[in-house]
């Protein structure tokens, strides 16, 4: 079923009077485009590549290791949040090391 865009049409004819009359002379179309379907019913054919956004899923367990007051300077419950984000999940060793 094709959408109906006739309250539309008429909407912007009464809107702009320019706009009337080039929508008079081209008579009655459609639009060339689809919507966008939502997220849930996308399909994705290829993987993403470097740079493109991927969901992570949460940690089972922390990455990080527990909060020490002699080795760190920053809050305990700020060390807390850090420790449970899921993207402590794609650190590598030089990260890891530049935190830790």
């Amino acid at each position: 079923m094709k959408p109906d865009y006739r309250a539309a049409r008429r909407h912007l004819m009464k809107a702009d009077p320019k706009l009337n009359l080039v929508i008079k002379r081209i008579g009655p179309c459609e639009l060339h485009s689809v919507a966008p379907k939502d997220p849930a019913q996308r399909r994705r054919y290829n993987q993403p590549a470097r740079g493109e956004w991927v969901d992570l899923e949460p940690l089972e367990e922390p990455i990080l290791c527990g909060y020490d007051e002699m080795r760190f300077t920053i809050p305990v419950w700020l060390w807390q949040a850090w420790r449970a984000d899921a993207v402590t999940s794609q650190y590598g060793e030089a990260d890891m090391g530049a935190i830790v």
